[in-house]
């Protein structure tokens, strides 16, 4: 099952552009609180959270000299460790999310996929889900701890 979770990260949310910050209040009127709970980490919150909660990615996550990188890396680990919904703070809400959580697994995610998009080259490198997932470039859900091979 996806939780109703709403992970997000930018550089900080004093930073945000007037459209960013329209994003955001629709996003949250779309998907209200205790329903869904919404994550926001800034790049120093994100490296912290690496650093308690998946330090044996840590040195990969600090090798990245771009911050844009190492949010990379830590979208994979906060979705892949927490479950929930990674949007960027780009994105804007068209329709509610709800249809999305649930019930949900990797040959549901891989039939919403158009197709040449369900194969990622690297496929032999990660498990099964987790390649299915990052083909979604700014939008990505999984379970928690649902990344083991089968």
């Amino acid at each position: 099952m996806i939780p109703r979770r709403i992970i997000r990260c930018y550089r900080s949310m004093y930073l945000f552009t007037p459209a960013m910050v329209e994003t955001e209040k629709r996003l949250k009127a779309m998907h209200p609180e205790p329903a869904w709970e919404h994550l926001f980490f800034n790049h120093y919150e994100a490296r912290d959270w690496v650093r308690e909660h998946a330090p044996e990615w840590l040195d990969l996550y600090e090798f990245y000299p771009v911050d844009r990188q190492r949010e990379q890396i830590f979208r994979w680990l906060a979705v892949w460790k927490l479950g929930g919904i990674w949007l960027s703070t780009q994105m804007r809400p068209l329709a509610p999310l709800d249809p999305l959580v649930g019930e949900f697994s990797g040959e549901d995610a891989d039939a919403t996929l158009p197709p040449g998009r369900r194969q990622d080259a690297d496929a032999t490198l990660l498990p099964e889900n987790f390649t299915t997932l990052l083909s979604w470039r700014r939008f990505f859900a999984c379970r928690a701890n649902r990344f083991a091979r089968r």
